[in-house]
């Protein structure tokens, strides 16, 4: 059993006041099906280059390019140097976006040039100093990816800082701005996977202390939305996914290199990482305060089993 959402071909949320909401592109309400590429292109049938990755993943399509053309202001992509921020930065970018900065750490100089080369500006900063805080450009559109994952086990000071206390930081610095906050479908309690997993409305239960810090981080957010009057999308990731990194990369690596797969969690939700980039992309117009939460995945409920078999 795992903490996944309702697996259904479309993605929608419902803000605290128990309103329900849908995807916007533009000013227009339209839900969004996951049953389609947002890229408005099948999948090619084989992938040979990095390359050839990086221009899938960030091509627009045509409803990316009409939502980002009327985003007013620049757009500030806080944790800009992980996993996610690099081919969602070039999307932007090349979706016609007036001025993307790109914040990160950088700790790899490489992913700083790979940026600025896209035509993103960046900016170095570690974003629990207060000074690099403070020093920040200003900008009305906010993606909020900073976050603890990869090493938060055994480090739990590091990984209570980055998804408790920084969030409310953020909130802090930008209370002027509309910001998408990246969070994590790990905040649900387990499901039956023949209940179909939880959805927006499900029980929350976080296992284990990286779960519980990004709740945290969430409440402190929501609590911020509420006094400041920011508007906040929070959107729980449940998980992306692209072929350099991700549960189906480890699969195939495990598999590849001869170790045994442990079965003791059974299912798991992906989405590609271009698709969850493409949703990320369209959906400032639906920040608000009180804030919306909206869970974001792929439609389907995977069998770890039937993926290594």
């Amino acid at each position: 059993m795992v903490p996944c959402p309702t697996a259904r071909p479309t993605w929608s949320g419902r803000s605290r006041t128990g309103r329900r909401v849908s995807a916007c592109s533009g000013t227009s309400r339209r839900t969004l099906t996951l049953r389609r590429h947002p890229t408005g292109r099948p999948m090619p049938d084989l992938i040979t280059s990095e390359e050839m990755l990086i221009e899938r993943m960030t091509a627009p399509s045509t409803a990316v390019v009409g939502a980002v053309s009327e985003l007013e202001g620049d757009v500030v992509i806080l944790g800009a140097g992980g996993k996610m921020g690099p081919t969602l930065a070039e999307l932007l970018v090349r979706a016609g976006a007036r001025r993307v900065i790109g914040v990160s750490r950088f700790s790899d100089a490489r992913v700083g040039a790979y940026l600025e080369e896209a035509g993103v500006e960046t900016v170095r900063a570690d974003l629990l100093d207060e000074k690099d805080l403070a020093r920040l450009p200003e900008a009305p559109n906010v993606l909020f990816l900073a976050g603890f994952k990869f090493g938060a086990t055994g480090n739990a000071s590091m990984t209570w800082a980055m998804n408790t206390w920084l969030p409310g930081r953020i909130m802090r610095r930008y209370a002027g701005s509309r910001v998408i906050y990246v969070s994590s479908g790990n905040v649900y309690a387990y499901t039956p996977v023949a209940e179909g997993g939880a959805d927006e409305d499900g029980e929350i239960g976080p296992v284990g202390e990286y779960a519980q810090s990004r709740l945290g981080g969430e409440r402190i957010a929501e609590h911020l939305c509420l006094e400041q009057g920011t508007p906040l999308l929070i959107v729980r990731l449940f998980y992306a996914t692209e072929l350099r990194y991700g549960i189906i990369h480890d699969l195939g690596r495990k598999i590849h290199d001869g170790v045994p797969i442990d079965l003791a969690m059974g299912h798991v939700n992906q989405i590609w990482q271009g698709d969850a980039n493409s949703y990320l992309a369209r959906m400032f117009p639906m920040c608000s305060s009180p804030a919306t939460i909206l869970n974001l995945t792929g439609p389907d409920v995977l069998s770890v089993r039937s993926m290594s078999e």
